[in-house]
């Protein structure tokens, strides 16, 4: 309970944590601020940790304990997709070998460089850094902080290799890989996505409201616009509600023009998808998705939900074992391969940014600034026949 009382120009508040056994007496804190709110604030965050198991004084509780309170607010405060928070479980529990029995507030930057050189590689000692330096700002920014220095403040990056660029394919292997798509889960999304230049998980929550075909061609040979704005991130696997669609990478929306080609393939989408949902019945889950499932399955007995990565990823996989194709198996290569074209038509970078909706026109440069191929003039044979 906190009681407030006035103290000369400023506002004095007081916290009660109970009595010390030990002596009898009751235990307060005091807190003094400009404002009757920000004193009351400051007494009632310290009351919250103080009942959470905080040693909110010293921030003398060991690493181990800490990380659930930190888990806690991340998740409350952040929706991660379920790989990451897998990810950051496993990062955890590794760590809290090292760090797990040490208080908090003093654990020294060498622990702290022991912790991270004890992964394997430099991308997972990467991780491990930028993990511990939030938990450690985190607990920066509590009121009060719960430690006074920073011990990863003065730690050097973890230098890490260049990623491997991303795949490309020619014109040739693209219509090879539609062909082996047919009738496959896959046989609709790519094509869009390559269209369109999406992330995966913006062409899961692709939906026909956010489609606009327009009767006859516009300025340009636009024959529609897409309107890009939601992304159903991983762990998304049934839709319950409009909460399920968050805003995607980049926060704005970008209307991406629709080609005649992509228009009537949208159409036939359309159509098979409507007759699909009349002779499947009860069956069929209504869901306004462009791309989803066509059929249903024993782990999900209606159609009409939305596509699954870990199925799709599978699926490419076999349809590229199928084409013959090597290389790495990535659900990306299509919006990078629609990167490929449009720079090797002579895109402007600046107009590449916005198709591909990224926030910095830097980004653009480092991933697909470089990008050249060979015979990408037009569009692939077999995509203009699936059109």
């Amino acid at each position: 309970m906190v009681a407030i009382r006035k103290r000369d120009n400023k506002y004095q508040a007081i916290a009660s944590l109970g009595i010390d056994h030990k002596t009898g007496k009751y235990i307060r804190k005091y807190f003094t601020a400009k404002t009757k709110t920000e004193a009351r604030t400051l007494a009632e965050d310290f009351e919250r940790r103080y009942v959470a198991g905080i040693d909110v004084v010293s921030g003398a509780m060991p690493f181990a304990k800490i990380v659930p309170i930190y888990w806690e607010v991340m998740t409350t405060e952040k929706k991660l997709a379920f790989g990451t928070l897998r990810e950051y479980k496993r990062l955890f529990k590794e760590m809290a070998e090292i760090l797990g029995d040490i208080s908090f507030n003093k654990i020294s930057s060498n622990k702290i460089r022991e912790a991270v050189y004890a992964a394997n590689t430099d991308n997972q000692r990467a991780v491990r850094l930028t993990v511990l330096r939030n938990i450690f700002k985190w607990a920066m920014q509590e009121t009060p902080p719960l430690i006074e220095v920073n011990p990863t403040a003065n730690i050097k990056p973890v230098a890490v290799p260049k990623s491997a660029p991303g795949v490309v394919y020619t014109k040739e292997e693209l219509s090879t890989i539609l062909d082996a798509a047919a009738g496959t889960l896959l046989e609709h999304a790519i094509f869009i996505q390559y269209s369109l230049a999406l992330r995966f998980s913006e062409l899961r929550a692709l939906r026909w409201s956010d489609i606009e075909l327009f009767d006859k061609p516009k300025q340009g040979g636009k024959s529609g616009v897409a309107t890009i704005q939601w992304q159903l991130t991983a762990d998304i696997k049934h839709l319950t509600s409009e909460k399920d669609f968050t805003q995607t990478k980049g926060k704005e929306k970008r209307e991406l023009p629709i080609s005649s080609d992509l228009a009537r393939f949208l159409k036939h989408v359309r159509v098979e998808q409507h007759k699909t949902a009349l002779r499947l019945g009860n069956l069929w889950q209504e869901n306004d998705l462009v791309v989803t499932y066509m059929t249903p399955a024993q782990h999900r007995d209606y159609a009409g939900g939305p596509i699954n990565y870990r199925t799709s990823l599978n699926t490419l996989k076999k349809i590229l074992q199928k084409t013959g194709i090597n290389g790495r198996v990535s659900t990306h290569a299509f919006r990078h391969t629609c990167a490929a074209h449009l720079f090797d038509k002579g895109t402007p970078m600046k107009k590449g940014q916005r198709f591909l909706g990224h926030t910095m026109l830097a980004t653009t440069d480092k991933y697909y600034g470089h990008l050249t191929s060979d015979s990408l003039d037009e569009l692939p044979a077999a995509l203009l026949r699936r059109a």
